[in-house]
């Protein structure tokens, strides 16, 4: 099967994008299809078990991997990591200590790759989506260590589902935000993390800069401080100028200018004033989930009929017509 083509290899690939254990097996088999498969096995790691994350987030946690991957060549590349000792950590602790686990045996093919073809890349580069919702007893199991792991291995991670981990509070966020806001953070999830305040939300605000899709639901704990910090929340990215170069006008990031999915359900706290001040600033927001929020009291017909009919000029509002909103 190695001589078979390379445009059909990456087909029989794709039929097996989403079966884990097949992908793992054909990376196994030799340098090029480990070369073909090393990136979409570490794309969505299947984590489903607790010992699972706990093993991926020592993997992508250990102190001397990134080093390793900088410096080892790939004649090297059968060398292993030096054993260390996994320490047991408490999930009771109701102010959610911050502690990481210690990387466990592990050999370095985790790390590196066996194929000159290949760069040394850490796998946590190659991560791009994290979804803790199939995680057994994740609400009282997972706490801001595994969060500090996962987004300081996960450097390039876009997508991020943490829904019912109510072991959470509004640190585990903020790290979140000041780490991954920066980057590459597309979707996150937190329906369900009811220990959450305003003070989570307005963390990402401030450091959010491409996050399009946000899910709140359940979390009654955020008022309309968090929902107007949507709305208006910006951040003016300058492109770097060299010498000689045109100055160009800074671009206009953060959630205001890049939300398109909100999740608000069962935010019981959330009034009309809040979601006025969010449709008015949220320039791309196209679906709205209010399902459940029985603060607000306006429907988006009355909002788009009744209280803005007597005004000359509705787009000065930014009103979003083809708003589709949930309650």
């Amino acid at each position: 099967m190695d001589a078979l083509p390379t445009e059909l290899l990456l087909a029989i690939i794709d039929r097996l994008r989403l079966d884990q254990n097949s992908v793992a097996a054909c990376n196994r088999l030799n340098r090029r299809w480990r070369t073909l498969t090393h990136h979409i096995l570490y794309k969505q790691p299947r984590l489903d078990r607790l010992f699972a994350l706990e093993a991926f987030v020592n993997t992508i946690g250990a102190p001397s991997a990134q080093e390793v991957a900088d410096e080892v060549q790939p004649r090297f590349s059968k060398q292993t990591c030096p054993p260390q000792n996994l320490e047991q950590q408490d999930n009771s602790t109701a102010d959610d200590a911050l502690r990481i686990s210690q990387p466990t045996q592990q050999p370095l093919s985790l790390l590196v790759t066996s194929s000159p073809l290949v760069p040394m890349i850490h796998p946590g580069r190659l991560v791009e989506t994290i979804d803790l919702s199939m995680l057994p007893h994740r609400w009282e199991t997972v706490h801001i260590g595994h969060i500090q792991g996962l987004v300081e291995g996960c450097f390039s991670l876009s997508t991020l589902d943490l829904r019912d981990c109510s072991l959470l509070r509004d640190n585990a966020v903020q790290l979140i935000a000041e780490v991954l806001g920066p980057r590459s953070l597309v979707s996150l999830v937190l329906s369900g993390c009811t220990k959450i305040t305003d003070v989570a939300v307005l963390s990402i605000c401030a450091h959010a800069i491409r996050l399009e899709n946000l899910e709140l639901s359940g979390c009654d704990r955020l008022s309309d401080i968090s929902i107007l910090e949507l709305g208006s929340a910006i951040i003016r990215d300058r492109p770097a100028s060299y010498s000689g170069s045109i100055e160009t006008e800074p671009q206009l990031q953060g959630t205001s200018q890049t939300i398109r999915s909100l999740d608000l359900s069962h935010c019981t706290r959330i009034t009309d004033t809040g979601i006025r001040g969010l449709r008015q600033g949220a320039v791309r927001l196209a679906s709205l989930n209010l399902e459940g929020c029985y603060g607000v009291l306006v429907s988006d017909s009355d909002l788009g009929a009744d209280e803005w009919e007597d005004l000359e000029d509705e787009d000065e509002f930014n009103l979003d017509s083809d708003l589709d909103i949930v309650s």
